[in-house]
């Protein structure tokens, strides 16, 4: 009975086939997982050993810490890497794109020399002949007035305001690429010679105006201005002699501008001018609308009057032909003269009919010895190729601008020094490789002589 008892070894009642079932269940997600561990490491152990004596298997990288390579000092920063290459590409960009301009205007300027010009009409012929007369100051006929030749028309024919206006934003507006290729870094340069006192002759559209220095027009009190207008003079007297009221000796100021006046015969040009002298000026937007209400002056009946006259005419633009007199500054000081300390131009000895007598009226406006007249001329250049080029193309280009680029503009001056009493020539460069030339920049001085003491002081 007992044997019959006896349960059998693989004879199980039925709650303990459960426990089994519910058992193998319940560990069997770890049993698999502790399965393919053992198979991957017995892998892992295969491969290694199959290396080579000299290799060994790379360590395992860790879920928990995982590797953080940048931080390494032999791996590279991706992020900067990346700024380094958006920015050379940007930079690849902007040279492609200043590389493509200059050799347009480049080409533009060899197309324009190496072709013929158009020929002559009747009337260019006989102005043409009639020019014999006068001489090297202006090698092909037409007598300039200082205007654009477009303006000069648009007059005759008696247009409005409005559209002479639009007119000289045109003329304004066709400046640009030659400005930006050939005379932009030339202006930069003549600014920061230009200090003190400044009257700046033709004037025009203002395309000077916005490389002054315009610090001391900050200065909106009485007292603030005499303050800084004692220390220009504080500064003067340590490297010259003080001679009762006279400086002698070479100017050294700092390059502020104290007072400005600029003069033009187009009261349009001057116009544009007002518009950049309010954007250039602290604190003249604030004050100054951005369009002249009043109608402007008209053309030689208005001799004199001013376009713009403000914070206590230290700011001026005023429509009066040089050739026949300049006026003097608004802003006078008790210890100097009243004439300015520097006297600018920039193209205006080729557009004038009388460049001579233009030179001797800014010597009689210009402080004698500490004063400077400062001169951005375009003209005759080195090589006789390029002034035959430039004789040949003489005539479009009045057409178009007004100006006769082929004068002798060095000729010019320095006949002016041998007449006009105290002038002289304190240096003359022609900047540019590219010009050939044909751009100058030229500094004048006038030296203290009995006959301009008497003027007003």
């Amino acid at each position: 009975m007992a044997s019959r008892l006896r349960v059998s070894p693989t004879a199980q009642s039925p709650a303990s086939q459960m426990q089994g079932a519910f058992f193998r269940t319940k560990h069997e997600p770890h049993n698999r997982a502790f399965s393919l561990s053992f198979r991957s490491q017995a892998s892992k152990k295969r491969s290694s050993s199959q290396l080579p004596p000299n290799q060994s298997t790379p360590p395992l990288r860790s879920r928990a810490s995982p590797s953080n390579s940048s931080k390494r000092p032999d791996a590279p920063d991706v992020v900067f890497q990346q700024r380094i290459e958006r920015h050379r590409k940007w930079a690849l960009i902007g040279g492609g794109i200043f590389l493509f301009g200059a050799t347009t205007y480049v080409s533009m300027m060899l197309t324009s020399l190496l072709k013929a010009p158009p020929p002559p009409s009747e009337a260019d012929a006989a102005a043409l002949a009639a020019a014999a007369a006068l001489g090297p100051l202006c090698s092909i006929g037409g007598t300039p007035t200082g205007r654009p030749r477009e303006i000069d028309e648009a007059v005759a024919r008696g247009s409005s305001d409005e559209e002479l206006r639009m007119t000289a934003e045109a003329f304004d507006k066709d400046l640009n690429v030659p400005e930006q290729f050939a005379v932009q870094r030339q202006r930069k340069n003549l600014a920061s010679q230009v200090r003190g006192h400044v009257l700046e002759v033709a004037v025009g559209t203002g395309r000077n105006l916005q490389y002054y220095d315009w610090t001391a027009m900050a200065a909106s009190k009485r007292e603030e201005r005499e303050k800084l207008e004692r220390e220009r003079v504080s500064k003067l007297t340590k490297d010259h002699v003080l001679d009762g009221r006279k400086l002698t000796g070479a100017a050294k100021q700092t390059p502020h501008v104290l007072s400005f006046t600029g003069v033009d015969i187009s009261p349009h040009m001057m116009e544009i001018a007002r518009g950049r002298l309010r954007d250039s000026v602290p604190g003249l937007n604030r004050i100054l609308r951005k369009r002249r209400l009043e109608p402007l002056p008209k053309q030689g009946t208005d001799d004199g009057a001013a376009i713009l006259d403000t914070l206590d005419g230290r700011v001026r633009l005023i429509m009066v032909d040089a050739q026949k007199s300049l006026p003097l500054p608004a802003v006078s000081s008790e210890l100097a003269p009243q004439r300015y300390d520097t006297v600018v131009q920039s193209f205006g000895l080729c557009s004038v009919a009388d460049p001579a007598r233009l030179l001797a009226n800014m010597a009689a406006v210009v402080k004698p010895d500490t004063g400077r007249i400062i001169l951005l001329e375009h003209g005759r250049g080195y090589f006789e190729w390029i002034n035959h080029k430039l004789d040949q193309f003489a005539l479009p280009h009045f057409k178009k601008y007004g100006c006769w680029w082929n004068r002798d503009i060095e000729r010019i001056v320095q006949d002016a020094a041998e007449t006009v009493p105290g002038l002289e020539v304190v240096s003359l460069k022609r900047p540019g490789i590219t010009q050939l030339g044909t751009t100058l920049v030229i500094e004048l001085r006038v030296k203290s002589q009995p006959q301009v003491s008497g003027l007003s002081k």
